[in-house]
């Protein structure tokens, strides 16, 4: 069964398409998504002049607006990022001394486990991870990061080639320029990143005859304070058939 996430982006992407169709425009416009976009959870493009307008797709304001991990090995106490989500984290983990709780998470874990480790990432057996789940230790080794603005956010969509991100609910931000003269608002406000030991569903092992987990140090991205989103609704939303009208009929010129 999909999320809500995927739900909501096959929502848009219907909606897309079917207006297309319904415009005779099928020869002038196409669309990517999910799957069939690399970089993009919706990509428009007119196929004359080859502009595409590539869209990030949110359900609401309370959806994960990024993730990626973080990995620490105990043998040289590093931390490392996945991708540039993680870049930003890392110097707060490291002025707070993050590293002393990773250390002691692993080396705790692995006095009840089975499997021995040397960081996170970190594989485990599940009848050890059930009984040390609750473990105060796990608290110590998470991490809320506040920031007052989207600077962080924009660059990186930005980097991936996005123009405008539309969360539902809110409407639709652009996130460099307004690159189609929409009168969006500028993808800017409060925002966190959160920073936690998440493990993933379990997989029988057939080297080790048993029942195993992945834990990972996982890294999220939510908007906060909600008055203030609520307060800076955009005036154009993709979920408005009127406004995406409006978007699809600028594409074509």
């Amino acid at each position: 069964m999909k999320n809500k996430g995927f739900t909501y982006e096959d929502t848009v992407v219907a909606c897309v398409t079917s207006l297309i169709s319904s415009l005779g425009l099928t020869t002038d416009m196409s669309i990517l998504a999910g799957g069939n976009s690399k970089n993009h959870d919706l990509s428009i493009m007119n196929t004359k002049s080859g502009d595409a307008l590539n869209l990030e797709l949110k359900l609401n304001m309370n959806a994960q607006l990024g993730g990626t991990s973080i990995q620490y090995k105990i043998s040289d106490n590093s931390l490392n990022a996945i991708n540039p989500l993680g870049d930003n984290v890392l110097p707060v983990l490291n002025e707070n001394n993050k590293t002393e709780s990773y250390a002691k998470l692993v080396e705790s874990v692995n006095d009840v486990s089975l499997i021995k480790n040397d960081g996170v990432p970190f594989t485990v057996d599940v009848e050890a991870w059930d009984k040390f789940n609750k473990n105060p230790i796990r608290k110590d080794c998470t991490t809320h990061v506040k920031y007052e603005d989207c600077t962080f956010i924009r660059n990186y969509l930005m980097s991936k080639g996005d123009n405008y991100i539309q969360i539902g609910g809110l409407g639709l931000y652009h996130v460099g320029a307004d690159t189609l003269n929409l009168g969006t608002p500028l993808f800017d406000g409060p925002n966190k990143s959160e920073i936690e030991t998440r493990p993933s569903g379990s997989r029988l092992s057939k080297t080790l005859n048993l029942k195993v987990r992945s834990v990972a140090l996982r890294v999220q991205y939510r908007l906060t304070e909600k008055k203030y989103w609520k307060n800076y609704k955009s005036t154009v939303n993709l979920d408005n058939p009127d406004d995406l009208k409006m978007i699809i009929t600028r594409m074509k010129k």
